[in-house]
């Protein structure tokens, strides 16, 4: 699983470029293939602040998605991807734009069409848990 979690990354960053995935910088910080339970490390840019200086919750959704996303696909081990059909988020605790986020992705159950996950995203700076999000994923 860990060498699809890589590649899941690498095509983001390959093959759409200039895409919010892309920009988000994602790379592998651990992989526990028993757990079915990655977790990630993403570089977030001050542009993507709001008037407040925090992340943009918007952002914030889109580093949780992005993380859940990847997990899910290197779950199926196929060439589609499955879209996001619902994705559901608390936050806890602000992020801050410019700061490292650790995002921890787990599978919750997989069927033969869906895929459900739990995620949070942690300040890396203050060790905090920021965000916490329920994913569903579809697939053909």
């Amino acid at each position: 699983m860990e060498e699809l979690i890589r590649q899941g990354i690498a095509v983001t960053e390959d093959d759409a470029p200039n895409t919010i995935g892309s920009m988000l910088h994602f790379s592998l910080e651990s992989c526990d293939e028993g757990r079915q339970e990655v977790t990630f490390l993403c570089r977030t840019e001050p542009w993507m602040g709001n008037v407040l200086g925090s992340l943009h919750g918007g952002i914030s959704a889109a580093v949780i998605d992005h993380a859940m996303g990847i997990l899910s696909n290197a779950l199926r081990q196929r060439e589609d991807r499955g879209p996001t059909v619902s994705l559901n988020l608390t936050y806890h605790k602000p992020l801050l734009a410019g700061e490292q986020i650790r995002v921890v992705a787990r599978v919750l159950s997989a069927s033969k069409h869906m895929t459900q996950l739990y995620a949070e995203a942690y300040s890396v700076e203050k060790n905090i848990l920021c965000v916490s999000a329920t994913g569903t994923y579809y697939f053909r």
